[in-house]
């Protein structure tokens, strides 16, 4: 904890899974997500999005204007 407060940022991956679906609630890789979050006042996530020129057919980004270079788009959880 003592890093991540001393970092100018903190980049979190994916937690959790299947297989800690059936472990106890205090141990569990969320439970430290979180605490993180806690302790540094953090309420969001922002999640960047990238379209990818290949899928652009298929995806609801498409429609952006300039097409997949011009994407500026973020996701707050």
């Amino acid at each position: 904890m003592e890093a991540c407060l001393k970092a100018d940022s903190v980049l979190l991956g994916a937690v959790g899974g299947p297989k800690w679906d059936q472990v106890d609630q205090a141990i569990r890789p969320e439970k430290a997500l979180l605490g993180i979050r806690k302790a540094m006042g953090l309420y969001a996530n922002m999640r960047p999005a990238k379209l990818f020129s290949e899928l652009a057919g298929a995806s609801p980004l498409k429609n952006g204007g300039g097409g997949p270079a011009s994407t500026s788009w973020w996701c707050a959880r």
